[in-house]
């Protein structure tokens, strides 16, 4: 039977929580549906922080929207 990797996520409180983090985390809520409040006790974050990265909409980036108009 397969299994899911270990979560390579090792983040001190103020350091950048990476790209490929914070779109997993969004992924999870939005197409897996997990509640934000397994998400906060899976990577270890506050509700803001989880909040505040669900908030962001990958499209408001500049090089996205430039990517978009082509």
């Amino acid at each position: 039977m397969a299994s899911t990797p270990p979560l390579d996520f090792d983040h001190h409180k103020g350091d950048e929580i990476p790209t490929k983090h914070k779109e997993a985390i969004r992924q999870l809520h939005w197409f897996g549906k997990v509640p934000k409040l397994q998400l906060q006790e899976r990577y270890h974050l506050g509700d803001t922080t989880i909040n505040r990265i669900l908030a962001y909409d990958a499209v408001k980036n500049k090089s996205s929207l430039y990517k978009l108009k082509q």
